[in-house]
């Protein structure tokens, strides 16, 4: 397999997990609605705030990655992906 079809390959990964990611974000906003209800009882206010912060730093995350992703998929179109940014040498794909 040659050098370009190992990036169209890796290009299309990351494009369909970029895809995955915003459809969770996606479903995380409309669970945030639920968690974000009042709490008649302190059990259950004390279950939603856990909630409400685990889902907080799965957001963070999802956004990181999500940006990560951007970031290869620019270099991949300015042609410098797989590159050293030091030394210009090209990197394995692996």
């Amino acid at each position: 397999m040659s050098r370009d079809d190992e990036l169209e390959t890796l290009r299309e990964h990351l494009i369909h997990r970029r895809r995955e990611l915003l459809k969770l974000r996606n479903h995380l906003k409309n669970t945030w609605h639920t968690v974000r209800e009042p709490a008649s009882e302190f059990e259950e206010a004390a279950q939603k705030t856990a909630m409400w912060q685990g889902m907080e730093r799965l957001d963070r995350k999802e956004k990181e990655e999500i940006e990560a992703i951007d970031r290869a998929l620019a270099k991949m179109d300015e042609g410098h992906y797989g590159r050293c940014e030091k030394c210009r040498r090209d990197i394995e794909i692996k």
